[in-house]
């Protein structure tokens, strides 16, 4: 004989006992639903719709006990497709063998930067070593030729300066004049400009056998008046150079006087500069886009590249082209400031509107508000979640009513 099951009648009851609840719970929020016309006290609760009764089940027929089916294997669910990565952006790996092939590709790519910064600290090192090395004699020798060649270079350019100073032709050429004129008196006509030449040339062997032999020719008062000529072209010349060695000292102490007043217009110059950013920096009296902030890294690290970026445009330390932009910008800073200032007063306004339309918005809550004692009461834990969202909105409509908590 076949044995019968229970399964069918119990479902029945089942699913009788669950529409019978849920029909319960929509007639209670229905009454619990405020009245939707505005201004009216109460209004009577909306029927609940009509629940229909569950159809009937017809009675089980005994069914021979079968034997239930193999279960197949459960089989692994299949990985979803891999959605296609954007431009630019790494595709994490799905499977073993996408995470084979990422690994490698991470690998090679490792490896290559790794190369880039060894090429980079190779030649990092070379460059230091190269600026350490003891420079090559010979380099060292060409270096300070060059120097002493400039020094002498500078010393004649000093000295033509000083001698063709239109007062020291003056001085030194009417004096050397005179002496010459004198050659007339101790010289024959033809032999005068051979001796003016030869008086005034530099000393030498050559020259004293010439004179001698010129004065073999001459009387004795002769001899006489060309020894004074040349003795005040020697007392000349012995003048010329103590004025060429003052000439020298006051060129080296005006050198000297130049390069001080160079250091301290330079330090004056330099704590300026330094006064103007600390009162910029100033906490009271200073100006916001300087004045650091405590704890705000980022912040204070702009602020020092701002300060940094004045100091180079003050000391003429940038180019040309970012010096005039820079001034145009700061000639229009005043009306973007004055307009800044505008923007932040429209704003400060709009936030006071915002506010005071916000608290004149009705709010959904008790004329008592949250008070001690009128709280929602809590409900049990074992209620349903039916009953909670029952109790929020049987709540709403209190409040909506009007109705103390």
């Amino acid at each position: 004989m076949a044995e019968t099951t229970l399964e069918a009648p119990l479902a029945s009851q089942e699913e009788s006992h669950r529409q019978a609840g849920l029909s319960k719970w929509m007639a209670g929020l229905q009454e619990a639903l405020p009245n939707p016309l505005l201004g009216a006290a109460e209004a009577p609760p909306a029927e609940p719709p009509p629940v229909e009764p569950p159809p009937e089940e017809p009675p089980p027929q005994p069914q021979p006990k079968t034997a239930a089916p193999p279960v197949p294997p459960a089989q692994p669910p299949a990985a979803p497709p891999a959605a296609p990565a954007a431009e630019g952006e790494e595709r994490w790996p799905r499977s073993a063998k996408e995470w084979k092939n990422f690994t490698s590709q991470r690998k090679a790519k490792d490896a290559e930067y790794e190369k880039t910064i060894a090429d980079r600290d190779a030649k990092i090192k070379d460059l230091e070593t190269k600026a350490s090395a003891p420079i090559n004699p010979e380099v060292q020798k060409q270096i300070d030729g060059l120097k002493k060649e400039n020094d002498e270079y500078s010393k004649q350019l000093r000295l033509l300066a000083v001698t063709t100073h239109p007062k020291w032709k003056s001085y030194f050429g009417s004096r050397t004049n005179t002496a010459l004129a004198q050659l007339k008196s101790c010289v024959a006509a033809d032999q005068l400009e051979t001796v003016t030449k030869l008086v005034q040339a530099p000393d030498s062997d050559a020259k004293e056998e010439a004179i001698n032999a010129v004065m073999q020719s001459m009387t004795t008062l002769q001899r006489t008046r060309l020894t004074g000529v040349m003795n005040a072209l020697e007392a000349i010349d012995v003048e010329k150079e103590t004025e060429i060695a003052r000439a020298s000292q006051d060129y080296e102490q005006m050198m000297a006087q130049a390069k001080t007043e160079q250091e301290q217009r330079h330090a004056g110059f330099t704590k300026l500069l330094d006064d103007t950013v600390k009162g910029m920096q100033d906490a009271k009296g200073g100006r916001p886009e300087y004045q650091l902030r405590e704890g705000e890294t980022e912040w204070n690290t702009s602020v020092a590249k701002r300060i940094e970026s004045g100091r180079k445009l003050i000391t003429g330390n940038l180019p040309p082209e970012v010096m005039f932009k820079a001034a145009f910008d700061a000639a229009a800073y005043p009306d973007v400031l004055a307009g800044y200032k505008i923007a932040l007063a429209e704003i400060d306004k709009l936030k006071k509107q915002v506010a005071a339309m916000t608290a004149a918005n009705p709010r959904v809550e008790s004329p008592k508000g949250r008070e001690a004692g009128n709280g929602v009461p809590s409900l049990p834990k074992e209620a349903r979640p039916m009953d909670y969202t029952n109790q929020w909105v049987k709540k709403f409509g209190e409040a909506m009513r009007g109705e103390s908590a």
